[in-house]
């Protein structure tokens, strides 16, 4: 909340909200950046069906998560855990763990289109998507 009352001084449309539950209509938004919360949320739980509904037709996701399918990460994870302690694990913990193979299934799923995929340390996925 520190960060929101912070952030409004010079922008006024910081919003704190669920993701799942966005309070936003539909087709709002052209674009939505979603980097670091889908693998903090059960897979079971409709945050891309939440997502498609604020974009407009033809809009772009840009998501980011770590690919578990991807050693790298999986090392990664285990040197925060080893830095942070029990932060890691208590305050960051990672709920969903995402391959690439699965993103692309559940997009399908959902009527979302990868444009564009690319790794940041071969360990977490960035992808560019399109709404259809």
């Amino acid at each position: 909340f520190s960060k929101l009352r912070y952030i409004r001084r010079t922008n006024k449309y910081c919003v704190n909200a669920s993701a799942i539950k966005l309070p936003f209509n539909n087709e709002s938004f052209h674009t939505v950046v979603c980097s670091g919360v889908i693998e903090r949320i059960k897979k079971e739980e409709p945050i891309f069906n939440e997502i498609k509904r604020v974009l407009k037709k033809d809009g772009t996701l840009i998501l980011s998560t770590p690919d578990y399918s991807k050693t790298t990460w999986r090392i990664i994870e285990k040197i925060y855990r080893f830095v942070l302690g029990n932060a890691y694990g208590d305050r960051y913990k990672n709920v969903s763990h995402y391959t690439i193979r699965e993103l692309q299934e559940r997009l399908k799923r959902e009527n979302l289109e990868i444009i564009k995929a690319q790794y940041i340390c071969n360990s977490e996925i960035i992808l560019k998507i399109k709404k259809r």
